[in-house]
């Protein structure tokens, strides 16, 4: 699982995990009519892009983060990277009285985020090995030479 670490003013540090990769080329490559893999990607952008289907999301670019185009992971606020989580504004925490992080994602939703495209693309092996984002950018290069 690849953790990183977040801070805000309104849940104070919490985790993002790493869920899938995104590759827009690879996903226009496995369809063969360009017209059907365009709709496909919009259709797609359109239902399960983090930033629709999940509440919060962060991504890092894994190629030139000027290529619109290029693979990106995508993190979220993950509730099994957060089991640990405690509200540390005393403020907040007497208000509120949360007891778990309340933009966490459930296993269950990611799950469903992850079976929306085939595993070679959303989950490959390069992301299964890695257990950093440095490590992930370095195995993305080498399966992307």
């Amino acid at each position: 699982m690849i953790i990183t670490e977040f801070e805000s003013e309104s849940y104070g540090v919490y985790n993002y995990e790493a869920i899938g990769i995104f590759s827009p080329r690879k996903i226009v490559d496995s369809i063969p009519d360009s017209e059907e893999s365009l709709l496909f990607i919009t259709n797609w952008m359109d239902k399960y892009h983090p930033r629709t289907f999940f509440r919060g999301f962060s991504y890092i670019s894994l190629g030139d983060p000027k290529d619109n185009f290029s693979d990106s992971v995508f993190l979220i606020p993950s509730e099994r990277a957060n089991r640990e989580w405690k509200e540390r504004n005393p403020e907040i925490a007497r208000k509120f009285k949360w007891k778990e992080l309340p933009i966490g994602i459930s296993d269950k939703k990611i799950e469903k985020w992850q079976a929306s495209l085939s595993k070679e693309l959303i989950l490959p092996d390069y992301f299964l090995r890695s257990n950093s984002i440095e490590e992930l950018k370095k195995q993305w290069k080498i399966e992307n030479k």
